[in-house]
């Protein structure tokens, strides 16, 4: 799978979780205070609810739903954008 084209919603969870130093998705659910599960069928289903969306907001200041659902830089602080609007980072765009 090709995180970046088949699941954009994962492709920025997981970059979010990269932004934030969270190696593992097991450490991103914990910081969240989600399950694995909940985590993991965000990223693989792009089935992220309004409630896990507003953790990760809480998790990073200026942080919008645009960015998370869209991708929309636009209402991101600038040294956000900068940090998630980036090039594609080939290190976990897809799947081994």
């Amino acid at each position: 799978m090709n995180y970046l084209h088949d699941n954009p919603v994962g492709y920025r969870i997981r970059r979010l979780a990269r932004y934030l130093g969270d190696d593992t998705d097991a450490a991103l659910a914990r910081r969240l205070g989600v399950s694995s599960q909940v985590l993991n069928r965000a990223i693989n289903r792009g089935e992220l609810s309004r409630k896990l969306a507003d953790r990760l907001r809480a998790l990073i200041p200026g942080l919008t739903r645009d960015w998370i659902y869209d991708g929309d830089l636009g209402g991101l602080p600038l040294h956000l954008a900068q940090a998630l609007g980036g090039p594609p980072d080939t290190n976990f765009t897809t799947r081994p």
